[in-house]
């Protein structure tokens, strides 16, 4: 009778390994889904903030190298414009000064803008400046942020700037 209980301790105690090597394996198993999954969702690239695409670098189907870019995207909620200023009238405006943008599509009342920067340094007119007189002119350029919820600004679209 004592061999008997001894017997059946074995066979218990090897079904108890026996059943812990399956939770280890189940485990396992888990783990490598779980790491196939996320490959699997690595494969699909997914913007990590909203925005418009302005650049396709590569089209679908295509393979793409690990830390390549893919597109490049703008978030057009908040928009910018530079303008340049000559000396003159730099003395009149200061960080955070309200500015009207003016996307000249006939609206009644222009956008509200503020002044986010301005140049320390003066520089020549930039060859885009419109006119030749203004061309040859020292100017400092100054960044104007422009709320643009409504998406009514495009990125290189023209826009008159006052600064009352």
């Amino acid at each position: 009778m004592e061999a008997s209980f001894k017997r059946t301790g074995l066979v218990r105690r090897g079904g108890q390994i026996a059943l812990e090597g399956a939770s280890a394996e189940i485990s396992r198993v888990e783990a490598d889904i779980a790491l196939l999954r996320k490959q699997f969702g690595d494969c699909r690239p997914v913007a990590q903030s909203k925005g418009t695409v302005v650049t396709r670098y590569i089209d679908e189907g295509e393979l793409a190298a690990a830390g390549q870019p893919l597109v490049q995207i703008a978030r057009l909620d908040t928009v910018w414009v530079k303008i340049y200023l000559p000396p003159a009238d730099l003395s009149r405006i200061q960080l955070n000064a309200r500015a009207e943008v003016d996307p000249e599509d006939g609206r009644a009342t222009p956008l509200a803008g503020s002044v986010t920067w301005i140049s320390e340094k003066a520089e020549f007119t930039p060859k885009n400046v419109q006119t030749k007189e203004a061309r040859a002119d020292l100017v400092y350029a100054v960044k104007i942020r422009i709320p643009n919820s409504d998406g009514a600004l495009k990125i290189g679209m023209p826009v008159l700037i006052t600064i009352p």
